[in-house]
């Protein structure tokens, strides 16, 4: 559940600057801005309520709320929050078709590290039951949305002849030459490198 990504380069970047901006605000600034549609007013009312921080005390139940409110504005990190805690039934009745419905809608609108989650989930029956033809389509949205993880998980599938995944080193070497442009800074290269010489 992370969860980055690509219209995703602006997306990011304005809410990178929009959260620097709420991280000031008090607890009653950032209800009015909620109260006044501000999606993202609104997930950073669930994080300090799920972490009783900034004025707010811990309530789990009160986190969600904001959480799923957010979600409800459009704000795509409140959809990812909201959807973990209805997988985790934290704060709220646990129900995965719902988290599962949350998770999906986040990776439409560009959480390229939500669909790798899912990708992840799928591959690895980690969650939810194994698909290797989910797998392989959240993580190929992932990586073409730039997140070298998604990348990078694409190559070690081909690489390791996973869940009935064919083995090429020829599209291994694809993807793993993408997450490492894409994440040089993650030291996906590194990685990538290890992986490789290990076949």
């Amino acid at each position: 559940m992370a969860l980055a990504g690509s219209m995703v380069v602006g997306f990011y970047a304005s809410a990178q600057s929009q959260s620097e901006t709420l991280d000031a605000e008090s607890l009653e600034g950032l209800q009015r801005l909620c109260d006044g549609n501000t999606g993202r007013a609104c997930v950073h009312l669930g994080h300090r309520y799920a972490q009783g921080i900034g004025g707010a005390f811990e309530s789990q139940r009160r986190a969600f709320k904001w959480f799923q409110h957010g979600c409800d504005l459009g704000d795509m990190l409140g959809c990812v929050r909201a959807g973990g805690r209805y997988y985790g039934g934290w704060g709220t009745k646990k129900d995965r078709k719902q988290a599962l419905s949350l998770f999906e809608q986040a990776c439409a609108e560009g959480r390229a590290e939500t669909c790798t989650f899912l990708g992840l989930s799928y591959l690895n029956g980690h969650f939810f039951r194994q698909d290797t033809a989910k797998a392989l389509s959240y993580l190929e949205r992932g990586c073409e949305a730039d997140y070298h993880i998604a990348c990078l998980e694409l190559g070690l599938a081909y690489i390791r002849n996973r869940n009935g995944i064919a083995k090429d080193r020829r599209i291994a070497s694809d993807y793993l030459q993408k997450a490492c442009i894409t994440g040089r800074k993650s030291g996906a290269c590194l990685r990538a490198r290890i992986f490789t010489a290990g076949e």
